[in-house]
């Protein structure tokens, strides 16, 4: 072989290990954020990033309870210290 396949090779080499799935770790404050995040209002009005919010109360309770799913979710997954890229995806 010359080198320039051991070149192309050495290269498609670093590119599987690259793209491999790592896992991810975890922060020590990343459950103290998860309550944060789930007590936190959501979906109201701020001017600052001209975010209009959504008018109507129950609208922003169901939103908000699904969004609180979606975070529990994904404090399992930060729970297991195992998860990976495909995982939080």
């Amino acid at each position: 072989m010359n080198q320039l396949t051991y070149l192309i090779l050495l290269i498609l080499l670093i590119t599987i290990v690259a793209c491999g799935q790592g896992k991810i770790k975890t922060p020590k404050d990343a459950m103290g954020k998860f309550e944060q995040f789930r007590a936190k209002e959501k979906f109201i009005q701020d001017s600052v990033i001209y975010n209009p919010g959504i008018a109507e109360q129950y609208m922003r309770l169901i939103l908000t309870e699904k969004i609180n799913l979606a975070a529990d979710d994904f404090e399992k997954l930060a729970q297991t210290n195992n998860a990976t890229d495909k995982d939080y995806h």
